[in-house]
């Protein structure tokens, strides 16, 4: 204080009857801007500063302002042997920068960190890294990998799925929904179409080099290898890939397109190769984070569901709880979400393969989808919110005849 503050008597109050006020004493007598504060206060004198949206001006000595019951005052004492000048902390002087009269009239600039998707987990480098991770050592290829002398080449080949794996995760969510009943799996019909649309099936034909004998005596990669992929990565009993699973699937089309019928040596290449030249060039998919840093992550968006959240939550209670255990956190399946759109008499132009494609994108990644306590399948009531966002932004495109795939 002693520092901050100039040696004599300080006061300042509120008055809260009709708008802020805050007063400095002065030592100096000056009749017009007098005003007797406090019930016990003798003869202080302060000059009344009233605050319109950050702006300061003097109050008129007329104009009434009710009657102020408390003041406070504080006496600083005359500092020993230290000047004005020789002290140099001083108070912040008045700026005009936005941030500071935001803060200043108690508004707090919009961040994710203050939204209603504040606990919403992003796909950050780390939490990606670990869902591969947790992948990764589950796939039959990478164990086969990693048993490898040359350390190099298992570097190269981790590292190349690894930045691939984000355009994998969102490929792989795409296919299982909108070519799946299961929706969170990929089944054989989704499988078909994936393969068709990165253009890795050599048809055979004439003008294109491959012989149609070269396609029935397979040494060419063909629709009959492709499915032989299929049911291996699916395993023992089961018809559909789950993600591990389908990350395990890529390999081995690579193994069997670019170095058993290619010109790759290493499987580093040919996984590369095939996420470059395939994958990432035809394969549909969504890039989740477009729709919610251009449409959802904003102050307008989110105060919106700030006016709107308790009737969220209200529905987000009545269609939710169904497949969780008793003392666990609700969570909506898919078919309780279906269930709330039917209710809800959303609009029929948008397709029921649009609206799964809505929910799955609308999940966060989960780190481990094959774990028993494994949530990927549900949504959180976050979840459920981008999820409402989708919705909404279903009705503006289907009003314009936009809607497709890729506007979920």
């Amino acid at each position: 204080i002693h520092r901050m503050v100039p040696p004599g008597r300080i006061g300042w109050f509120f008055n809260l009857i009709k708008r802020n006020v805050n007063a400095k004493a002065y030592e100096e007598e000056d009749e017009e801007l007098c005003l007797v504060v406090g019930k016990n206060t003798g003869k202080e004198k302060v000059e009344t500063l009233i605050d319109d949206g950050g702006e300061m001006f003097r109050a008129p000595p007329e104009e009434p302002y009710g009657k102020i019951e408390v003041v406070n005052v504080m006496d600083v004492e005359p500092r020993s042997n230290v000047s004005y000048e020789e002290i140099r902390l001083r108070p912040r002087s008045k700026t005009n920068d936005t941030v500071a009269k935001r803060r200043n009239r108690g508004i707090a600039e919009w961040t994710m960190k203050n939204s209603v998707f504040a606990a919403y987990q992003l796909d950050t480098k780390q939490h990606l890294e670990q869902a591969f991770q947790s992948d990764y050592k589950k796939t039959k290829t990478g164990r086969n990998i990693d048993k490898l002398n040359d350390e190099d080449e298992k570097m190269a080949f981790k590292d190349n799925l690894l930045i691939t794996f984000p355009i994998l995760k969102d490929v792989f969510r795409q296919y299982g929904a909108a070519y799946t009943s299961e929706v969170w799996n990929v089944g054989v019909n989704a499988w078909n179409q994936f393969v068709t649309d990165i253009k890795i099936i050599d048809e055979g034909g004439e003008g294109d080099g491959i012989s149609s004998e070269d396609v029935t005596n397979n040494k060419v990669f063909s629709r009959v290898q492709a499915d032989l992929i299929f049911v291996s990565a699916c395993g023992t009993g089961s018809k559909t890939l789950n993600r591990y699973q389908f990350l395990d699937a890529i390999c081995q089309v690579a193994n069997c397109k670019y170095i058993k019928y290619g010109d790759c040596k290493a499987m580093s290449e040919a996984v590369g190769n095939l996420c470059r030249d395939n994958i990432t060039k035809f394969a549909e998919r969504d890039t989740e984070t477009d729709f919610r840093e251009k449409k959802l992550y904003n102050k307008v968006s989110d105060r919106i569901y700030v006016q709107h959240k308790t009737e969220l939550m209200s529905v987000f209670k009545k269609f939710s709880g169904k497949e969780d255990k008793p003392g666990e956190a609700k969570t909506m399946s898919l078919t309780e979400y279906l269930d709330m759109v039917e209710a809800a008499s959303i609009d029929t132009d948008i397709t029921e393969r649009n609206l799964k494609l809505a929910f799955v994108r609308s999940k966060e990644t989960s780190l481990d989808e094959n774990s028993s306590k494994s949530k990927h399948k549900q949504l959180k009531f976050v979840e459920f919110l981008e999820t409402v966002g989708r919705l909404a932004n279903f009705y503006e495109l289907a009003s314009k005849g936009n809607l497709d795939f890729h506007s979920c």
